[in-house]
């Protein structure tokens, strides 16, 4: 989900499987072994009918500036825009005046509540309508030191670092994955690195549906990222489609703890990640992401 702001260059790939182990909070699991391997550390399933709070926090609002990106909607806690239902996590976004914004959506965290540092992280989504003008579906992770002290500084956007899995606009016919970081560490003067998707002046790869004239991000797909001391791989369907060294240009956030996001958002016309192609106000259809599982591994 990311932030507009000066960006500055890519780190070149390397693809490095490596054995470590997983932490949930501070707790050491089991090592992974290989990626077709995995041990089942934790999953959300979303059965019953309400998000469980002990996992999940709701953002409410529109945040500065649009969450840092000129989005036009407001995140609420209302069952309208939040809910578990049927099996799956439903974020519903609607076109209503809310909180001084014409749109509505949701937008949930797990920080402070459920945080890993390793593994592999994967979520079976579809989004309804998403293929709109303006609809952004996202699928991350921040650090989990984000607003808190750490090292004696107060740690704020890209110090924690970001891990985009899953984000799409618009009509593409695909995602894509990103990173964010502070390429200066986290004491270091402000210079905000990014690798992957969607991202100008970022190495560009991106996962493509094979069915996009069929459904593409309305259909259900896996979206999987594998995450070891060495290195990060996005999966779309199984299917690798980018893979990124962290272990050089200072990628020290990527070896701490990072919490879950999940959020539906209405771009607004100063939206770079959509172009700056914002909603029609004219057309726009009800549009509801949902989410199968969250599985980690």
């Amino acid at each position: 989900m990311k932030r507009i702001v000066k960006k500055v260059g890519a780190v070149v790939m390397s693809l490095a499987v490596a054995v470590s182990g997983i932490t949930i909070g501070e707790t050491k699991t089991k090592s992974v072994k290989a990626a077709n391997n995995w041990n089942l550390v934790w999953s959300d399933e979303f059965n019953g009918t309400s998000l469980d709070t002990s996992v999940w926090s709701y953002e409410i609002g529109n945040g500065n500036w649009g969450w840092g990106n000129g989005e036009i909607e407001y995140y609420t806690n209302r069952t309208d825009n939040v809910r578990v239902a049927g099996g799956s996590l439903q974020i519903i976004a609607k076109k209503e005046n809310y909180g001084g914004q014409k749109y509505t959506s949701g937008r949930i965290i797990s920080k402070g509540k459920k945080y890993f540092k390793y593994g592999k992280m994967e979520a079976r989504i579809k989004v309804e309508n998403g293929n709109q003008d303006g609809v952004w579906p996202a699928y991350w992770m921040m650090g989990e030191n984000m607003g808190k002290m750490d090292e004696g500084v107060r740690v704020g956007w890209p110090y924690c670092g970001e891990i985009d899995i899953m984000e799409h606009a618009n009509s593409n016919n695909y995602v894509g994955g990103c990173l964010h970081w502070n390429t200066n560490g986290l004491k270091g003067e402000y210079s905000h690195g990014s690798y992957g998707s969607g991202f100008d002046g970022a190495e560009k790869a991106f996962g493509y549906y094979t069915d996009n004239e069929n459904n593409g991000i309305n259909g259900w797909h896996t979206y999987t990222l594998i995450w070891d001391a060495n290195h990060m791989e996005w999966q779309l369907d199984g299917k690798t489609y980018l893979s990124q060294s962290i272990t050089s240009n200072n990628a020290y956030c990527f070896q701490k703890e990072q919490f879950f996001l999940f959020n539906l958002a209405i771009a607004g016309p100063d939206t770079g990640f959509t172009n700056n192609v914002t909603a029609n106000d004219a057309t726009f259809k009800t549009a509801t992401m949902y989410v199968d599982y969250l599985r980690v591994y």
